[in-house]
């Protein structure tokens, strides 16, 4: 069962623990019932030894049933995988 206008609000705080601090790209990956509904890339960054930053993406408004699982990506030099996994349940 979906609500008249089911948002879903995106939002990533990414902490630096690196030697280098520049904007770096970061991209969320939505995908539900085996397509891609959602792809935004942002530039992000955090100062040296700094706590953590937040960035809002757009808004997704969902528009079928199906859990939502949400990929977010930076895309940084070191070797390292910097990648996270959340879900949203959808009815």
């Amino acid at each position: 069962r979906l609500d008249r206008d089911p948002t879903v609000a995106i939002s990533l705080r990414v902490r630096n623990n690196g030697q280098v601090d520049s904007p770096r790209p970061a991209t969320i990956v939505g995908e539900q019932n085996g397509s891609v509904v959602y792809s935004e890339t942002l530039l992000v960054s955090d100062p040296l030894a700094g706590g953590q930053t937040a960035f809002d993406f757009p808004v997704y408004t969902v528009t079928a049933a199906g859990d939502i699982t949400w990929t977010a990506t930076i895309d940084d030099t070191d070797p390292d995988v910097d990648e996270e996994v959340a879900a949203t349940r959808v009815r």
